[in-house]
């Protein structure tokens, strides 16, 4: 993507445009080319100093911001944003928000806490990621201009800040976004314990949008650990806005998130496991999560074990739809059923630490079987909006489980006549009422 700007930040803001990363063609895992979207683009715009006009336009009292940029014009519209900055030279406590011109019109400060997911501690991912600290990435629904205030406590400035936009591509060819076939539920091939795969139920797979209908580009990613059972689901939210109009622009926006992941942070792969939509569209997040036990980085210290489902956009003031709270709790049946793992009960898992982890490594912590990203990590995710939803998922989910390990008894045989038999009615025991018989 190129996204050269406008006009430059007012006197007293630096900018510093990185060249774009060269477009790749797509590839599935043995499929050869999908005829998909282009590479994600990705820019930096190194971010420095404060702009005088910007900080006339503050509320009276409002405090000096360590940085505080211009609006910033872009000449192409991009679907993510996220800020990033030296973690050697970070002080603790950095605070950043953002706003993003839609279609013409500013939105209001958001606020991008740090990222709060990512690998467990210790494992190869982990080691690969990249070194600075990262907020959240903000999906947008196509924006085309930017604004980043960065606070610190003390005053501190934090070196190396970074505004990152990301451009999702569009769809090309073959890649329709229609949701595939339903995927039977197949523990074979993988490394799962056997008594779990046997007292598991096979629930129906929900329709599922696959990587390459998204367009994955798959160049971006790299083989991520396989989990060897399956004893919780961790419910998240992206964290990114609600204003997405359509599939198309979903899509565009998990694009962006994806390449947020593995261009910005150095992940092997998106983060969750499954990404559901506000229209109750259900996405393949990360490469093999529909048959294997792919291991997530979506909480981070709590990976192991779990799978992850995303709530594509902000759930702590606007509340999910009817369809999304479904497809999710779809997703929580088809996966933990196959384990045999019930959806209204607990489980324990084992802490690997980590900065955003709320327990120590080599913890165990009793914790729902459909769990909040919030019960394990230092963070907001879901949302309260969402967390409100955790019971309703939980039951729908326990009551698809139910349904698919108890089938509908089969109907009746037919009455067979006897052979020969002529049908007639008539008052055969003499109570006076008319009964057939042969």
């Amino acid at each position: 993507m190129s996204h050269p700007l406008a006009r430059a930040a007012a006197a007293g803001a630096c900018l510093a445009l990185a060249l774009p990363l060269a477009a790749t063609a797509a590839h599935a895992d043995g499929a050869g080319p999908i005829p998909a979207a282009a590479s994600p683009g990705t820019e930096s715009i190194a971010v420095s100093g404060v702009d005088r006009a910007a900080v006339a336009a503050l509320e009276p009292r409002a405090a000096a911001p360590a940085v505080l940029t211009d609006e910033i014009s872009t000449a192409e519209d991009f679907d993510v944003v996220g800020v990033t900055w030296d973690a050697a030279s970070a002080p603790a406590g950095v605070q950043v928000q953002v706003r993003v011109r839609e279609h013409g019109t500013w939105s209001g400060w958001e606020s991008l806490p740090v990222e709060d997911g990512g690998p467990d501690p210790g494992s190869a991912e982990a080691r690969a990621a990249s070194s600075v600290v990262a907020t959240e990435p903000l999906a947008t629904d196509g924006a085309d201009g930017v604004q980043v205030r960065v606070d610190a406590p003390g005053g501190a400035v934090p070196q190396g800040v970074e505004v990152k936009l990301v451009d999702g591509g569009e769809l090309t060819g073959g890649a329709t976004g229609a949701a595939s076939a339903p995927v039977a539920v197949r523990t074979s091939g993988l490394a799962a314990a056997s008594e779990d795969a046997s007292a598991g139920t096979e629930v129906a797979a929900p329709p599922v949008i696959t990587r390459a209908q998204w367009g994955a580009d798959e160049s971006l990613s790299r083989r991520a650990g396989t989990n060897s059972t399956l004893k919780a689901m961790v419910v998240h939210h992206t964290a990114s806005s609600n204003a997405y109009s359509s599939k198309t622009s979903a899509m565009a926006q998990l694009r962006g998130i994806y390449a947020y992941h593995t261009k910005t942070l150095g992940w092997a792969d998106i983060g969750y496991n499954f990404v559901v939509d506000k229209f109750g569209n259900i996405y393949e997040g990360r490469r093999g999560s529909i048959t294997q036990l792919t291991m997530g980085a979506h909480a981070s210290g709590f990976n192991t074990g779990t799978m992850g489902v995303s709530a594509l956009g902000n759930y702590e003031e606007a509340s999910p739809s009817s369809a999304m709270v479904t497809a999710i709790s779809k997703v929580v049946a088809w996966k933990l059923g196959a384990y045999g793992v019930d959806p209204q009960g607990t489980t324990t898992l084992v802490s690997a630490g980590g900065g955003t982890s709320r327990f120590s490594s080599g913890r165990s912590v009793e914790l729902p079987t459909v769990l909040r990203h919030l019960d394990v990590g230092l963070t907001a995710c879901p949302g309260v909006r969402m967390s409100a939803q955790m019971p309703a998922i939980r039951t729908k989910a326990a009551s698809l489980i139910k349904a698919a390990a108890s089938p509908p008894a089969p109907a009746p045989a037919p009455v067979r006549s006897m052979v020969g038999g002529v049908p007639l009615t008539g008052d055969w025991d003499g109570n006076g009422r008319a009964e057939p018989g042969w």
